[in-house]
C-alpha cells in the first residue's frame, strides 16, 4: 500500500552567530565601523573621566559617537542600496507551484488544515488563486452534503449550564467524532445565551 506524508512544518538550518546575534552580510562592514566607533568614544570618555589631564578633546569623542549613529540611522535605506536584486525566491516559487497540475494541489489542499493552506500562501503567493478555486469547491460542497444534519444533535436534557445532547445516527458520530464533538461544544456555548429552540450558528464541523 502506498502512502503520502504530507509535511506542512517549516524547516530551517540556523546560521552561526559569531556576535551572539544574526549580521547579514551586507552589513557586516558597517556593523563593525559602527562598533568600532562607538567602542573608540567610550574608551576615550572613559579616559577623560579617569584622569582628565588626558590630552582627549571632548568634540573628537563626539564626533565618534555621531559618525556611529549616522551608521545607524541610514539603516535599512543602506541595506536596501547594497542588497544585490535576486529572483531566487521567485524561481523556487515558480517551481513549486509547477511541479504539480492544479488538479493535485486542491487534492492535497482538502487534507490540510486551513490555517496550513494560508501558511503555504504567506510563503508562495502564487497558491492564492488556487486557495480561492479550492474555497469555493468545499463550499459548495458543503451545502450540498446530505451528511451536514447528521453534525447536528438533539438537545436531550439541560440542567445549569449542562447540556445533554443526542446525535440521531451513532455509526456517523463514532466516524466524525471530532467534528461531532466540535459541534457539540459550540452548541452547548451558544445555549448559555440563547433559548433551546435557538438553532442559528455557525461551526466548521470538518476543521
Amino acid at each position: 500500500m502506498e502512502r503520502i506524508i504530507l509535511r506542512t512544518d517549516i524547516l530551517v538550518q540556523r546560521k552561526g552567530k559569531p556576535l551572539g546575534f544574526a549580521v547579514c552580510p551586507e552589513e557586516q562592514d558597517d556593523y563593525l565601523a559602527c562598533l568600532n566607533f562607538f567602542r573608540e568614544a567610550q574608551q576615550n570618555e572613559l579616559k577623560v573621566y579617569a584622569d582628565p589631564r588626558q590630552s582627549v578633546k571632548i568634540s573628537e569623542i563626539g564626533e565618534l559617537y555621531e559618525r556611529s549613529l549616522s551608521i545607524r540611522y541610514n539603516y535599512p535605506r543602506l541595506l536596501e542600496l547594497k542588497s544585490k536584486p535576486t529572483v531566487t525566491h521567485q524561481d523556487e516559487e515558480n517551481q513549486l507551484i509547477d511541479k504539480l497540475p492544479i488538479e493535485v494541489w486542491i487534492s492535497i489542499f482538502k487534507h490540510l488544515h486551513e490555517q496550513d493552506v494560508q501558511h503555504l500562501i504567506f510563503a508562495f503567493p502564487k497558491f492564492h488563486l488556487l486557495k480561492i478555486i479550492w474555497e469555493a469547491q468545499e463550499a459548495k460542497r458543503f451545502e450540498t452534503d446530505s451528511c451536514r444534519c447528521k453534525f447536528i444533535p438533539t438537545i436531550h436534557s439541560q440542567y445549569g449550564s449542562r447540556t445533554l445532547f443526542r446525535f440521531p445516527d451513532s455509526e456517523f458520530f463514532y466516524q466524525h467524532i471530532d467534528g461531532c464533538c466540535r459541534v457539540a461544544t459550540v452548541y452547548a456555548f451558544f445555549l448559555l445565551g440563547h433559548g433551546s429552540d435557538s438553532r442559528t450558528y455557525t461551526v466548521r464541523c470538518d476543521r
